[in-house]
């Protein structure tokens, strides 16, 4: 048995504001790292301390929050919505296919969008798209994800279409 697996990270979890804060949190406790790291006396020698390596780590992980992105995996014909720090999947939750037989696109408004308007680049705005799983009538939808790149909703299309066979309405 052939296992196929497909990593889609979409958008970042943070907003650019929110990253800008974590990124200045994580220089604040680099600096402090080094304050703890740095000698008081001029004589003494540099030495870790248990301070200097908790500023450190906590440098670390603000860094590595701010790299969040969401996304998609597909493994074999299970989808899972994840999360990834640099296209290694951290996080994953398991999406429930049964009885999804297709996938929606709606535009920020709700509103259906159809073939047509991709190949026209109508929906070619700064709100992006959102797709969801549903049943052959649409009446049961179930919400995926937001793609704020409307370049990359194509890309994700073809691998729920290819991999899932889940048809585009």
């Amino acid at each position: 048995m052939r296992i196929i697996k497909e990593k889609i990270a979409v958008n970042y979890y943070f907003k650019m504001y929110q990253r800008i804060i974590l990124f200045l949190l994580m220089l604040l406790f680099i600096y402090l790292s080094i304050e703890a790291f740095l000698p008081i006396d001029a004589y003494a020698d540099y030495e870790f301390t248990q301070e200097s390596m908790i500023y450190a780590g906590l440098a670390l992980i603000a860094f590595l929050v701010s790299m969040l992105k969401e996304g998609l995996f597909v493994s074999n014909i299970e989808l899972y919505k994840a999360f990834f720090i640099f296209y290694i999947p951290v996080f994953r939750t398991k999406v429930d296919l049964s009885n999804k037989t297709s996938v929606v696109l709606l535009n920020a408004e709700g509103k259906h969008i159809k073939e047509n308007d991709i190949e026209n680049k109508n929906i070619e705005d700064k709100k992006g798209v959102r797709i969801y799983l549903s049943d052959k009538n649409c009446k049961n939808k179930r919400f995926l994800i937001d793609i704020n790149d409307v370049k990359i909703k194509d890309f994700v299309i073809e691998i729920l279409s290819q991999m899932l066979a889940l048809e585009r309405i």
